[in-house]
């Protein structure tokens, strides 16, 4: 009975050092449903967690805008692909197209139509509205945010 209760306890503290200092972004994803007025706007690159700092520099420029008539248009967005269990940066591209506010699970999105392709969970951080990007299993935290400036 010990070797387990011993075993039980190793493994609760290693699962709290393997998140220590990592924020949990599923904390910031909105549950009540937006206005598409709170949601438009220009957003900036804020962070990432795919790969290290130092492997990834944002362009100046990069950044999204979701217009009043539905429309999005993307500077500079990331595009990554896995490799190897790994993220790795791909290109950075310049799109236009459709978005909308969807219910995502408990959560809000937005979900953005081709070339992107994807949905990005409705966040807020001090008091500003993000888009946050899940990139595989949202409990290992593989995002990339940008921020409403």
């Amino acid at each position: 009975m010990k070797r387990h209760a011993r075993l039980a306890v190793a493994a609760l503290l290693a699962g709290c050092f393997a998140s220590c200092g990592r924020p949990d972004f599923s904390e910031r994803f909105l549950r009540g449903e937006p206005g598409t007025s709170a949601v438009r706007g220009s957003y900036a690159f804020s962070e990432q967690t795919l790969v290290g700092s130092s492997a990834f520099e944002p362009s100046a420029d990069s950044g999204i805008r979701l217009l009043a008539d539905g429309r999005f248009e993307a500077r500079g967005f990331p595009v990554w692909r896995p490799d190897d269990g790994r993220w790795q940066l791909g290109r950075k591209i310049d799109a236009t197209g459709v978005w909308r506010v969807i219910p995502h699970g408990e959560t809000w999105a937005v979900s953005l139509t081709s070339p992107i392709a994807r949905i990005a969970v409705l966040g807020r951080h001090e008091d500003r509205i993000q888009l946050i990007f899940v990139y595989g299993d949202v409990d290992r935290d593989r995002v990339m945010v940008f921020t409403r400036r």
